[in-house]
């Protein structure tokens, strides 16, 4: 309670903020044009989207970030649920990335699984496919086995660009426990194994570059929302300066 006063005081308090997003995402499109709203206009790195799983910045809302070469939508919502999910998902794929063929990345989580597979999401293949991040599942495989080495070759079957190097690493994985490469042969191969990926991965294999401009605005999390807003873009706006130079050089 203390600390919530406190950051009332400094960036006045949520209802106020909310009230504010409004005219203030207005006058960051008044400073810069087409930086929030012509969002088409970006280029799409190798067809890939990179979908990170929400994250919490005060008790009742979270924000979801979707990553292509560069931060390209975030949406703040009220929880990690399908309507959240399916809202923001549906919005995204009718306002700023209408391509065919995308490639999506995201964890296992049923509430983003749901929205994609819906009939009218505009996310299904063969416009849109979907896969997981391996450092997602390695995570979770880590998390239920508690094998630091059954995870290891967990990674390696995924990264494995051939079957002769997937199939080594499975009676590998087998030998150490069958109970673990079982449950590494209930996944459809196509969403999570390098060598099945039809040549629409291109090596992309986690969302990390999501987790990435997570650690960027971690610290703004606990703040209004319009303070959010600010900040998320002075912070993205001085890292494309920077990366853009660093790629000139």
């Amino acid at each position: 309670m203390a600390k919530q006063m406190e950051i009332e005081q400094i960036y006045e308090n949520w209802e106020e903020s909310y009230n504010k997003v409004p005219k203030l995402v207005h006058a960051l499109q008044s400073f810069c044009p087409g930086t929030i709203c012509e969002l088409r206009a970006i280029p799409y790195y190798d067809g890939h989207l990179m979908v990170c799983d929400c994250s919490m910045f005060d008790k009742w809302h979270k924000m979801a970030t979707v990553i292509s070469f560069l931060p390209i939508a975030f949406a703040i919502m009220e929880s990690k649920s399908m309507e959240s999910w399916s809202f923001f998902l549906t919005n995204l794929r009718r306002h700023v990335i209408p391509q065919e063929g995308l490639l999506i990345i995201s964890d296992r989580s049923q509430a983003i699984k749901a929205p994609l597979k819906a009939d009218d999401s505009g996310w299904q293949p063969l416009r849109v496919f979907h896969a997981y991040c391996i450092r997602h599942m390695a995570a979770n495989f880590m998390s239920h086995f508690k094998s630091v080495e059954g995870k290891r070759y967990l990674i390696n079957v995924a990264y494995s660009p051939s079957k002769t190097g997937y199939e080594w690493y499975m009676d590998t994985l087998r030998g150490l426990l069958q109970e673990m490469a079982n449950c590494a042969d209930r996944f459809n191969k196509e969403i999570w194994l390098q060598h099945c990926d039809r040549g629409r991965w291109f090596g992309h294999m986690t969302t990390n570059l999501s987790e990435f401009i997570n650690v960027i605005l971690k610290d703004t999390w606990y703040l209004p929302i319009s303070t959010i807003v600010r900040i998320t873009y002075e912070r993205l706006q001085k890292l494309f300066v920077m990366k853009g130079r660093e790629a000139q050089s």
